[in-house]
């Protein structure tokens, strides 16, 4: 059976390409609230492996097919 899905996605800081090594990493490295740093310490406590961070659910952007998603704002 297929869970109810939400009606849309309130994306208030959303990490789409869970990479360090990222343009946006590197150009808001020391913004507030979540600096790279920061950002770099929840990606090393939540991955298992590194090769985690290529997986597309944890980086939905690298996933080609978003069909069926709830609408983003």
């Amino acid at each position: 059976d297929a869970l109810p899905q939400p009606c849309y996605q309130l994306l208030i800081y959303p990490w789409l390409i869970a990479r360090p090594d990222t343009q946006s990493m590197r150009d808001f490295a020391d913004t507030f609230p979540l600096s790279s740093v920061l950002m770099n310490w929840f990606a090393d406590h939540y991955y298992q492996r590194k090769e985690d961070e290529s997986d597309w659910r944890a980086s939905p952007a690298l996933n080609d097919i978003h069909a069926g998603l709830a609408p983003a704002y």
